[in-house]
């Protein structure tokens, strides 16, 4: 009985813990995602040129929310010029989502080829790829699985206190 009672406890535990993680990464990830809205929007005023690709190829990385190890990200360098002035750049990591058609992406913008680039007007020298942007997640979404989450834990906690003698 008391083995029992013992993994039990463990099991209730486990199952918390497991549960209150859950409801953590819902609640973090929405202010992120509202950053990452709002630097969307922020970008998507910026002005925009274009820029001939210079090199193009594919790498792969480590950097994934998603199940797989490795995910593979376009690395591009752009000559382009902004009144007057020309410069070289390459795109920021955050341009990419890790993209699964990275090999596509940079099949379509070789070297030599045009490609339209946003950049900021304040500082010309930090642009990124429109067409490379993947929009954040929905923040209904995690907000919503986190007040879900919330609740789940809620009523296990409740049906424990209601199970427990007085």
């Amino acid at each position: 009985m008391m083995a029992s009672m013992t993994k039990q406890s463990i099991f209730r535990f486990l199952r918390r813990l497991a549960l209150l993680l859950i409801v953590f990464y819902c609640f973090r990830a929405v202010p992120l995602e509202i950053r990452a809205k709002e630097k969307y929007r922020e970008i998507s005023r910026w002005p925009v040129t274009h820029a001939v690709v210079q090199s193009a190829s594919v790498s792969p990385t480590g950097f994934s929310w998603s199940p797989r190890k490795t995910n593979y990200c376009p690395e591009m360098e752009y000559s382009y010029s902004v009144a007057g002035r020309t410069y070289t750049n390459r795109n920021q990591n955050f341009d990419f989502s890790c993209r699964p058609d990275a090999h596509d992406f940079v099949a379509k913008y070789g070297p030599g080829s045009s490609i339209s680039i946003a950049y900021d007007p304040i500082n010309p020298n930090t642009t990124v790829i429109p067409s490379s942007i993947v929009d954040a997640w929905d923040v209904w979404v995690d907000l919503l699985g986190g007040i879900f989450f919330l609740v789940l834990l809620v009523a296990d906690l409740s049906a424990t206190q209601s199970e427990s003698p007085a």
